[in-house]
């Protein structure tokens, strides 16, 4: 990480509010990592493709968000094929999350675009000012036909740093869960752990599986994400295979997100 990034981010996190919830304003971004506008007067376009299938050949699900960041520090944001005025307005944390500022807000569609978009930015939290950390993720396997949506597994994550200059930075991530009574789940490259603190998604400190669950899947985890030099999200390829055992046999899903940002 580069000198300016780690005092960009302190520098926001001592001056973020109690509530922890700002809006962005023309002299400061959020965290050194983040997705959407990095100015005033900035738009950003971002297609995200989606694939879930047990087959790799299944079409991606496209869907294209801009945020734009309007004078007085306002974030909105435009879902492609939406009416142009159904503009939705934004907060984006001092983490760097980005989030509707209405609760009533309940697009399914926005709520995933802005899901994949907030992943690199809080994996990349997680390294607070180093090159290498241990982080977790929670992951939802999918659910059976006819079935509620199961419990999330948190999947020990491992995150580093490979590259950053001042023009660019590369984050790289992955890990494996491990089935209870199996060996502990660690990252790739290191072992388990997370950060304390974490909202949503994102918390540490939390054992690999369920209690009591059957069949409780295997989730591995990989990804690598691409910055700019202002600190802001370029490019995502992020994987997530699923296997699971079971009487008759086994499964394996794969979930791939992709993300570009359009010229």
């Amino acid at each position: 990480m580069t000198l300016a990034h780690m005092l960009l981010a302190t520098a926001l996190l001592a001056a973020a509010p109690a509530t922890g919830v700002v809006n962005p304003q023309p002299s400061a971004k959020p965290a050194a990592f983040f997705a959407g506008p990095a100015r005033v007067g900035q738009t950003v376009t971002y297609r995200i493709s989606t694939t879930s299938a047990a087959e790799p050949q299944t079409a991606p699900v496209v869907t294209t968000l801009a945020i734009a960041w309007k004078t007085g520090g306002k974030l909105v944001a435009h879902l492609a094929g939406s009416a142009a005025s159904a503009l939705i307005p934004l907060t984006r944390d001092a983490d760097g999350r980005l989030a509707p500022s209405s609760s009533t807000t309940s697009d399914p569609d926005l709520k995933a675009a802005l899901d994949a978009l907030n992943r690199p930015a809080q994996l990349a939290l997680a390294l607070s000012g180093s090159d290498h950390a241990q982080t977790t993720l929670r992951v939802v396997p999918p659910a059976p036909a006819g079935s509620p949506s199961p419990n999330p597994v948190v999947v020990p994550i491992t995150v580093d740093l490979v590259n950053s200059t001042e023009d660019n930075a590369t984050l790289m991530a992955d890990g494996t869960s491990r089935p209870l009574g199996e060996p502990g789940a660690r990252g790739h490259r290191g072992g388990g752990g997370g950060f304390p603190g974490g909202g949503g998604g994102w918390h540490g400190g939390e054992r690999s599986g369920r209690e009591g669950a059957p069949n409780l899947p295997t989730i591995e985890v990989a990804e690598e994400a691409q910055f700019n030099g202002a600190g802001m999200l370029t490019q995502e390829s992020y994987r997530e295979t699923i296997t699971t055992k079971s009487s008759s046999g086994t499964t394996s899903v794969e979930r791939t997100v992709s993300i570009e940002l359009v010229p």
